[in-house]
């Protein structure tokens, strides 16, 4: 993942939670967020996690088929 669009979606998931009052999503985000460019840089990214504080960070997960289609180039 490109490290820019995967520090914005960091940040616009701890602003959701900041206006839900969801402190401990809030607080796994904040981390998240300083866990982004030392991951980018390593390769450590877990495909298919979806960043939420119910699932670790470091845990791969399956991509659903009908995202996993969204992600694989069009051919013409």
């Amino acid at each position: 993942m490109k490290l820019w669009p995967h520090c914005q979606s960091h940040w616009q998931m701890l602003d959701m939670a900041l206006r839900l009052s969801d402190w401990r999503e809030a607080d796994d985000e904040i981390v998240r967020l300083a866990l982004v460019l030392p991951d980018n840089f390593t390769g450590r990214l877990p495909i298919g996690n979806t960043g939420r504080e119910n699932v670790s960070a470091f845990t791969q997960m399956k991509i659903p088929p009908d995202l996993q289609a969204l992600l694989e180039p069009k051919s013409d």
